[in-house]
């Protein structure tokens, strides 16, 4: 009869500790890179503007980086962090009209219960050196 009363306290100890775990389990939300377009006075001044489309939780606050393409790949040329609300703002120069890429990285956030993932949108030229849309 002990036996069964200890194998019993063992089973409701592990359903416990099954249950507890579960309960803090990070969840994840996926994060989108909207493109709002880009304008300035000339090439070499362009400011390239957008929305992170993400749970609430994932928006304010995150990095966001701007890589223009070399011949030996790409390079950061501006970094910003998210408003509020998801919007960001990056500037750079565009002669050349080189392809862009907007990153913004994946974040472990609330103590590592919420995480938001990463997003990568690419940019590249169209009718002239100064008008950018998404490649793809």
């Amino acid at each position: 009869m002990r036996r069964k009363g200890i194998l019993v306290v063992l089973a409701l100890a592990a359903t416990m500790l099954v249950a507890v775990s579960s309960a803090f389990a990070a969840r994840s939300f996926t994060t989108h890179i909207a493109f709002l377009g880009n304008s300035g006075p000339s090439a070499q001044d362009q400011t390239f503007t957008g929305d992170l489309n993400t749970n609430a939780k994932c928006r304010g606050a995150r990095k966001v980086g701007l890589f223009k393409e070399t011949s030996s790949g790409f390079r950061l040329v501006d970094i910003d962090l998210s408003s509020f609300n998801g919007a960001w703002a990056l500037r750079t120069d565009v002669t050349g009209s080189p392809n862009l890429l907007v990153r913004v990285a994946r974040e472990k956030r609330s103590r590592g219960r919420v995480v938001c993932k990463p997003a990568k949108l690419s940019l590249s030229a169209t009718a002239s050196p100064e008008t950018y849309s998404p490649a793809g």
